[in-house]
């Protein structure tokens, strides 16, 4: 089988069979760059490698980093535990194709893969595919610590994982806080110390800072260690809550901070360009809605030359997931497939007024039955495959569009382990962090800044009495009365909203096939300022894919 490997990122090193782009450390030594390439190269014998070795050369590597390695008989492509670089597979007519931009691929090699309808109503319901599906018929993704083997002579995929994300729920020890804030600093030093390896020849580490706890406790750590050349920057309308806290936060640190004040005319002039598509299609992949939060700010600031091109960024992605954000008091309790539907219901709750379809839920429950896990432990499974490394962690195509590299020291493998060893009752909703935040985990000034959700006024009791009405008639009463939406004063209803613009007036809308048609036309004559982002994102991700009416 003729084998066509074409990656389009400029970071990808190509030598002996093996393709490697990001970095790695083992125990030992941190590899950046050209390094970690040189450091595959030893460890791989094209005669003899297996699957068995990519297993524990897998095992062996903690960093950011995605592997295509070819040998006599077979490629294997190799993910990270966050899936940091995607990679797409797909046989056409005899070839295999190897990519990590497919709509790329499919534009330069000609190819018209049919659009999987069901793959497409749930990336638009859930702003994701799931498993390693992509919207295409035949076309797939890889995921989250997955070994792929992909034979040469008869043409089949083997799939391997190396680790999957769950929860302590048997073993709960006896802590104490300061002996924990203790080895939270000691691990913290080591994550940020192979951050700062990773990349030797940085000019500023560029962290996108907001009022929360996760780009606080990066820019902490960054001081902590003593590192000086650091840029902050928040963006959003003018004087929200969360600009307020992060210019505070910089300041007190002496970091330069800038603001990028988000307004209906900038989002409309940027969609006027070509970058607004171009960046939609290269983050949507096929799989994953594209991120947009960053995408205005990062545009401007790199308009001004606030930005070097060997800046590097550094976003809070996804401390609160393994601190316990989504750990909610009943997680312990699922017991059966209903409940772990249930408890997952938000993942899948874009143009919620419809139904959720039966296929859509008979794919979570096939996934509950094909995952050796309890189900109590299942849902945080879910969560880190699906949502973190598909969706938040993919905000990181935001930097990689605009040429910048990116770290995500929070899913250091040292940091999750601590996390994940910790039991349940320690992460239900984050308390244990914040107990350890006030107690140590910050130094002065920072221990003294409140945090955003600190300045919220105290819930009225109307609204604990909404909190107690059933989910479903919840969502029938957003259908009549859904609000404009401003989501954490981020300014992102002012992505869509230059001169109202209708639904119905959208490309995508009227291309789309009535199975899609089915969750929109509820809303058809609504200014799309009155949605989340992600719903009108996922809608505008599928805007081309529809209009030579291929799909099934």
């Amino acid at each position: 089988m003729d084998v066509q490997i074409k990656l389009y990122r400029n970071k990808w090193i190509s030598g002996n069979g093996i393709h490697s782009i990001g970095w790695a450390s083992t125990p030992d030594t941190c590899y950046p760059d050209k390094a970690f390439h040189q450091f595959i190269e030893s460890q791989i014998d094209p005669n003899t490698f297996g699957a068995d070795d990519a297993y524990q050369l897998a095992n062996t590597l903690n960093g950011s980093y995605a592997l295509v390695i070819t040998t006599h008989q077979s490629v294997f492509l190799i993910a990270d535990r966050t899936r940091s670089y995607p990679l797409i597979y797909l046989k056409n007519k005899g070839v295999l194709y190897i990519t990590d931009d497919f709509l790329s691929l499919k534009a330069d090699y000609v190819l018209k893969p049919t659009v999987d309808i069901s793959q497409a109503e749930t990336f638009l319901l859930s702003s994701l595919t799931f498993g390693n599906h992509t919207i295409y018929k035949e076309v797939f993704g890889i995921q989250a610590a997955e070994i792929v083997e992909l034979s040469k002579q008869n043409e089949t995929a083997k799939s391997k994982r190396y680790f999957r994300y769950t929860l302590n729920t048997e073993n709960k020890q006896q802590l104490i806080t300061k002996e924990e804030i203790n080895k939270q600093n000691e691990i913290f030093a080591h994550v940020f110390q192979r951050m700062s390896d990773s990349a030797p020849t940085v000019h500023n580490w560029i962290v996108p800072l907001s009022g929360g706890h996760d780009s606080r406790m990066i820019i902490n750590q960054i001081h902590k260690l003593g590192i000086k050349n650091v840029i902050c920057f928040s963006y959003g309308e003018v004087n929200n809550r969360q600009a307020q806290l992060s210019q505070r936060v910089a300041n007190a640190l002496g970091y330069p901070w800038y603001f990028v004040e988000y307004t209906a005319e900038k989002w409309y002039q940027i969609r006027q360009t070509a970058d607004f598509n171009r960046y939609f299609d290269f983050a949507f992949n096929g799989i994953s809605n594209p991120h947009i939060q960053d995408l205005l700010a990062v545009y401007e600031l790199n308009k001004q030359g606030v930005f070097h091109p060997d800046d590097i960024f550094v976003p809070g992605h996804t401390f609160d997931f393994i601190t316990g954000s989504q750990c909610l008091r009943n997680i312990k309790e699922l017991q059966s497939e209903k409940d772990v539907i249930n408890y997952l219901r938000y993942c899948i709750n874009q143009w919620s007024y419809k139904t959720r379809p039966k296929h859509l839920l008979k794919e979570i429950t096939d996934m509950i039955r094909q995952t050796p896990l309890p189900y109590n432990n299942f849902t945080e499974y879910f969560y880190w495959q699906e949502w973190h490394c598909k969706f938040l962690l993919n905000s990181v195509r935001v930097y990689e569009y605009f040429g910048f590299d990116w770290r995500a020291p929070l899913w250091d493998q040292e940091l999750v382990k601590y996390w994940q060893s910790l039991h349940v009752d320690y992460k239900l909703y984050r308390n244990f962090l914040y107990e350890c935040e006030q107690q140590g985990l910050y130094n002065e000034p920072l221990r003294s800044i409140p945090f955003d959700f600190q300045m919220n006024p105290k819930a009225r009791t109307i609204d604990k009495l909404l909190r107690l009405i059933p989910y479903t008639f919840i969502r029938k009463i957003k259908h009549y009365i859904r609000p404009q939406a401003i989501h954490l004063d981020d300014g992102l209803h002012h992505v869509y909203a230059h001169q109202k613009t209708i639904l119905k007036d959208q490309a995508t809308y009227n291309s789309c096939p009535k199975a899609l048609q089915n969750y929109l036309k509820p809303y058809k004559n609504r200014p799309l300022c009155w949605f989340p982002d992600n719903d009108n994102n996922s809608m505008y991700a599928l805007r081309e894919q529809f209009k030579q009416k291929v799909f099934s």
